[in-house]
């Protein structure tokens, strides 16, 4: 963090302590950057950090701690939550994970569905990390930008709004799962 900021993030261990931190945090960084609530009144075409349009939650279990075998524990388990989060979604849906979506075994691509136009590259919305606590131990942070993922037709904005419901809840499953809240 640039210390000129001067921003609270050493955060607590307890994930809705973090996240009322995190919130803290964004709430004075967007007054100091005189953000307006306004700025992004239609889903934006990029990752922008808007409450409208950007959603970041915080999570973790007490035993997620650093050191040679925690990272991996962690990364295992965010892994996992990944993978069947998307397994649980019509194969079409998957998309909203990062385009092209690829299926190695079957040697295909998938077309986007029909609400939306073809492009070459698109990475997920959602940005899954890991960071250390102010005791140590570790805390996932998920944030999911819901900006406009890609160009749509008629009708894929409600069909954007489901996938992005679907993801959030997904998110709602993960251990002491806290949102932040920082409108």
């Amino acid at each position: 963090m640039p210390s000129h900021l001067n921003l609270p993030f050493a955060l607590s261990p307890e994930p809705q302590q973090a996240a009322r931190q995190l919130a803290e945090g964004l709430r004075l960084l967007r007054q100091r950057s005189q953000a307006r609530a306004d700025a992004n009144p239609e889903r934006p075409g990029w990752e922008v950090l808007d409450p409208r349009w950007c959603r970041i939650w915080v999570f973790g279990e007490r035993g997620w701690t650093s050191g040679e075998r925690g990272w991996p524990t962690v990364a295992d388990a965010i892994g996992e939550w990944l993978r069947e989060t998307r397994r649980a979604l019509p194969t079409e849906q998957r998309l909203v994970f990062g385009a092209p979506l690829v299926i190695p075994k079957q040697h295909k691509t998938i077309e986007p569905p029909s609400g939306y136009e073809r492009r070459e590259r698109r990475p997920s919305p959602l940005w899954l990390s890991v960071t250390r606590a102010e005791n140590g131990n570790l805390l996932g942070v998920a944030t999911l930008f819901q900006s406009r993922f890609l160009p749509l037709r008629r009708g894929g904005e409600e069909q954007l709004e489901r996938l992005y419901a679907q993801i959030a809840a997904a998110v709602a499953q993960l251990p002491n799962v806290a949102e932040v809240q920082y409108a």
